[in-house]
């Protein structure tokens, strides 16, 4: 028996979905067969819950979602039935669904059989009373029609008229919506975080502008300029919502939590330095970086010495390279004759159904290069670190995406989640337009080769 989905909370509200035979699958992830919305359905992980074909009807399980599928209220733990009205829930406070089943129509039964009606009796010659009898009917009937028609297309004007000023005033009424939530989010980062402050106040600019010009619009009238009006704040929306998702992030708390276990990296090769950034995985003061950071971007070079010096410190500690992945831009180095622990960072996050695309992350690391130990300029000079933040943009062919906003990051650096665990190590990135883009190894991939190296 077939059966729909509809969603009836959330930012994809009203959106359907006819089950027809085969399994299929809902999340934020492109490729599931109900996409729920990437940027704002945060509840919802990338392949969160199946329904499938079940005996007579249908069931529903869980796909190892982070915030679970609840049924008529209840999480579920196993594959369970569904029935006509029930309710479907994609993580507490999640989109909320309602699953209905499509009953197949009885077929009508025919009526009784009835003969074609014998032909009406004619004669050749039409008399005047009878041409008459018909004329005045025709003449009545094509006024009606007129009318009707006349009427039809007034009410369709109306109608039309009437959705544009629905159209125009929800537009505005979305567009206050937004800007109040990006002047809010501006000023909660309260300078800290600049990249991102400027790109809020860059958005919030373009879509103020937007909302003037479709004042203009709806005040000449011109259709056709609020339809393309309507792409440009979609698209400035879209920018903004990202970055308030950014903002949102409680960088104290992760900065807090993760910071002292950063380190710059010196690097000396036959006497030009290079700096990266490194963190410590285990207390023992082990630490990961990249690989091009000790064997150079072909892999050819061997470094004369390696130092690395811990955030908020003024030591500058020598250090050794313990592996390096052949697979991935990844290296392990051992720092021996620290005395105690050391700081480690929180975690890593190797989930890949929580990464999401839209997703708010923080970077900590050291970036710009930093202090040339030969020429003396950072002796003795506490390590600071940078935060800045990003948005996950894709993960695909075993790299993540993230938009970054503010400085460049440097090598090696760790990009953590709203939970303050890592879930990539930077490696490179690009700007093209103005637009900068990270690149970093994702989590997983991190995971499996210190899994390797101990």
């Amino acid at each position: 028996m077939n059966a729909q989905l509809t969603i009836l909370t959330g930012s994809t509200a009203g959106k359907r979905l006819t089950l027809a035979g085969g399994e299929v699958t809902v999340g934020r992830n492109p490729d599931t067969h109900l996409q729920l919305d990437p940027l704002q359905d945060l509840r919802v992980s990338g392949r969160h819950a199946a329904i499938f074909p079940h005996g007579e009807g249908w069931a529903i399980r869980d796909l190892g979602s982070r915030n679970g599928t609840l049924l008529n209220g209840r999480r579920i733990a196993a594959p369970s039935p569904l029935k006509d009205g029930d309710r479907i829930q994609f993580g507490e406070d999640g989109p909320l669904a309602e699953f209905r089943l499509i009953r197949p129509q009885a077929p009508t039964p025919p009526g009784p059989f009835s003969p074609p009606a014998a032909p009406p009796h004619t004669h050749p010659v039409a008399s005047r009373r009878e041409r008459r009898s018909w004329v005045l009917p025709t003449v009545v009937g094509g006024l009606v029609v007129a009318l009707l028609a006349t009427g039809i297309f007034a009410l369709r004007a109306w109608s039309e008229g009437r959705r544009y000023q629905e159209q125009v005033v929800a537009m505005q009424e979305r567009i206050d919506s937004i800007l109040d939530a990006a002047a809010a989010s501006a000023d909660a980062l309260r300078g800290r975080i600049q990249g991102l402050h400027d790109a809020l106040l860059d958005s919030r600019e373009h879509l103020e502008k937007a909302r003037r010009d479709l004042q203009a619009a709806q005040a000449s009238g011109d259709a056709a300029e609020v339809a393309a009006l309507r792409v440009q704040v979609q698209e400035a929306q879209a920018a903004l919502l990202r970055q308030q998702l950014a903002a949102n992030l409680d960088f104290e708390t992760i900065e807090a939590a993760n910071r002292r276990a950063v380190v710059k990296v010196y690097v000396d090769f036959d006497g030009e330095v290079v700096t990266a950034t490194a963190f410590a995985v285990r207390d023992d003061a082990t630490l990961l970086t990249n690989r091009h950071v000790v064997l150079g971007p072909s892999g050819d070079r061997t470094p004369r010495r390696l130092a690395v010096q811990f955030a908020d410190s003024r030591q500058v500690w020598p250090a050794r390279v313990v592996a390096t992945s052949g697979a991935d831009d990844l290296a392990v180095l051992k720092v021996d004759n620290i005395v105690g622990l050391v700081p480690t960072v929180l975690g890593f996050n190797s989930r890949l159904d929580t990464i999401q695309a839209g997703q708010g992350v923080a970077v900590i690391g050291f970036p710009l290069g930093g202090a040339d130990l030969e020429a003396g300029e950072g002796a003795g000079a506490v390590a600071r670190t940078t935060i800045t933040a990003g948005v996950v943009s894709a993960l695909r062919e075993g790299i993540l995406e993230v938009a970054g906003y503010g400085v460049e990051g440097s090598s090696g650096s760790p990009i953590f989640d709203g939970d303050g665990k890592v879930m990539g190590v930077l490696f490179g990135g690009r700007i093209v337009d103005g637009e900068r883009t990270l690149f970093a190894v994702p989590a997983d991939l991190v995971v499996a080769f210190l899994q390797q190296v101990f």
